[in-house]
């Protein structure tokens, strides 16, 4: 006879195995983390830099149980990013991940189809199933290497031998012990390529970040002021950083591709300006940026700080063409943060020096 979980588990590989959106899946128990002393340490010694929602729920972070009880296994899945990793040669860049719809999306309707399934199978019409996309609780790396999918690499992203780290992330709890999946061996060796060439020096360690020092932090979670002793170092990058994730030699079979990932929803992509005029344009107040990214995650940072990161940007390759915009920009906001990053480049590029490069660029 036919046991609850043996149904389970045959139902998870049917659905599974016939999803074209997923490129890995495994199951994890639903335990405590193996890393929790690591994650107290990171939030207490303020690694986490503003991020006040790693912390105010830390140990539901760190225990499955301790806000779902019943839950007995973890079943961890990856999905491709909407473009690949290198993909953009815009000189004002935003992470690959975001290059197009909000990712959040996807994950749901791969978790509804998942319950819908498991839910249609004799046996199972009373299993619970709690599903988590980056917006519960849950430190999906960690359940993602306990369930075979990848291992944590020295820049802290999953990484896997045939897929990189270009991948989000997402799952399900389940009211059912399952087999766990056997974990993947480490295979960063000695390569160090994400922590030397970061911009920013934000690796403190093999697989220790400090959110203060990333770029990625402060382009789409801050909304506040930038440090000063930093934004020299962000490049183009107006929303996250893809660095750590370019220079590593488990993605570079990816980025030479160039290839967008199978079954990619091209209707929902959003398209991006090619200057820095058109950015300046786009983030005016009124220029349209709501309309245009409501399906995309740059909405997490916002107008307001995509406004000053292009400022920073803007100063930082010495383009004059973004100076017309942004000074318009600036006699209608009265955000602090916004209008310093505004001033600072209006300054440096009404400089004949920064005209030059400009010009010569």
């Amino acid at each position: 006879m036919t046991t609850r979980s043996e149904a389970c588990l045959a139902s998870l590989r049917s659905f599974f195995s016939r999803d074209p959106r997923i490129l890995e899946w495994g199951i994890a128990p639903a335990r405590p983390t193996p890393n929790a002393a690591l994650l107290r340490a990171w939030v207490a010694d303020k690694h986490n830099a503003g991020m006040e929602y790693m912390a105010a729920r830390l140990n539901e972070r760190m225990d499955p149980k301790s806000f779902h009880p019943w839950a007995e296994s973890a079943v961890v899945f990856a999905f491709p990013y909407g473009h690949p990793l290198g993909s953009a040669s815009d000189r004002y860049k935003v992470a690959a991940y975001a290059r197009s719809r909000d990712y959040h999306q996807a994950a749901r309707a791969i978790l509804r189809d998942a319950e819908a399934h498991l839910l249609t199978q004799d046996g199972l019409g009373s299993i619970r199933f709690y599903g988590f996309a980056d917006t519960a609780p849950v430190f999906e790396r960690d359940l993602a290497s306990e369930a075979g999918l990848g291992w944590r690499g020295k820049n802290c992203c999953t990484l896997n031998r045939k897929h990189g780290s270009a991948f989000h992330l997402s799952g399900f709890f389940l009211d059912v012990a399952l087999p766990a999946s056997t974990p993947l061996e480490d295979f960063c060796g000695g390569c160090t390529r994400c922590l030397d060439q970061c911009p920013t020096d934000a690796f403190m360690a093999p697989g220790k970040l400090d959110a203060n020092k990333c770029i990625s932090y402060w382009t789409i979670e801050d909304k506040g002021p930038l440090p000063d002793d930093l934004t020299d170092r962000f490049g183009g990058w107006i929303f996250g950083c893809d660095v750590c994730q370019e220079v590593c030699p488990w993605n570079h079979k990816h980025i030479k591709a160039k290839e967008p990932p199978p079954e990619r929803d091209v209707a929902a992509d959003c398209p991006f300006p090619d200057s820095g005029t058109a950015w300046g344009e786009l983030l005016r107040k009124g220029g349209g940026f709501q309309s245009r990214f409501k399906r995309s995650p740059l909405t997490r940072a916002g107008r307001r700080s995509l406004l000053r990161n292009l400022a920073v940007a803007a100063r930082n390759l010495r383009d004059t063409s973004a100076a017309e915009p942004l000074r318009l920009a600036l006699a209608e906001e009265t955000d602090a943060a916004v209008r310093k990053e505004i001033e600072k480049t209006l300054a440096l590029l009404s400089e004949p020096a920064a005209k030059g490069e400009s010009a010569s660029g």
